[in-house]
C-alpha cells in the first residue's frame, strides 16, 4: 500500500506526506543511517529517481542507502550464520558445553524462521532498492563497489525467494505446524 505513490496516479499532498511516513515503518528504519553510511563507505552524492521515489525515502541511487537499517541487519544476520560453522568446528576440537549452547541456540533462532521472515518482510524494499541501483552499478569507488555488490546479492534474493518459498511451503507444508 505504501508503495501506491510510486504508481502515475494523483494523490495529494497530505496523503503522500504521510505515506512518506509509513514507509519509515514498513522500511524499519529506526534510527538515521544516511551519515553512518556515507562515513563508513564514502558515497558519491547521488539524485533520486524522481521525486516520488524521494517522497517515499529511495533518496539516492545507492542500494545501501536506500536499504538503510534493513542493510545493517542483514549484515549482522551473515556475521552471525557465519559464526555458526566457527562454533561447530569449535565443539569439535575442544568440545566445550558453553560453544554447543550458544551454536544450537544461534542455529535454532536464525536459521529458516528469523531469516524468512526478515527476507519476505523486506521483499520488496530489497526488489526496489536493487532495481533501483541496477541502472547506475559503479565499481570505482568504495561505495559504489559496496552498494553494487549488495545489488547483486539483492537481485539473486529477489528472483529465487518466492521460488524458494514455495519449495519451502509446497514440499514442507505437513512441517509447518511444527
Amino acid at each position: 500500500m505504501v508503495h501506491l505513490t510510486l504508481n502515475d496516479i494523483e494523490i495529494p499532498g497530505n496523503v503522500a506526506y504521510f505515506y512518506g511516513y509509513l514507509m519509515q515503518v514498513a522500511s524499519f528504519n529506526v534510527f538515521p543511517t544516511d551519515e553512518l553510511f556515507d562515513w563508513l563507505f564514502n558515497f558519491k552524492p547521488s539524485e533520486p529517481v524522481t521525486a516520488r521515489f524521494e517522497a517515499l525515502g529511495y533518496e539516492t541511487k545507492y542500494f545501501v542507502k536506500n536499504m538503510g537499517v534493513v542493510f545493517l541487519v542483514g549484515v549482522i544476520f551473515v556475521i552471525l550464520l557465519a559464526l555458526i560453522p566457527c562454533l561447530k568446528a569449535m565443539n569439535l576440537i575442544h568440545k566445550f558445553s558453553a560453544t554447543d549452547k550458544v551454536e544450537s541456540w544461534l542455529y535454532k533462532t536464525l536459521c529458516w524462521n528469523l531469516i524468512l521472515r526478515f527476507l519476505i518482510e523486506s521483499y520488496i524494499l530489497i526488489a526496489i532498492s536493487s532495481f533501483i541501483n541496477v541502472t547506475e552499478m559503479s565499481f570505482g569507488d568504495i561505495g559504489g563497489r559496496v552498494s553494487s555488490i549488495s545489488t547483486i546479492f539483492g537481485m539473486i534474493i529477489t528472483f529465487l525467494l518466492p521460488i524458494f518459498v514455495f519449495y519451502y511451503t509446497y514440499f514442507k507444508f505437513d512441517k509447518l505446524k511444527n
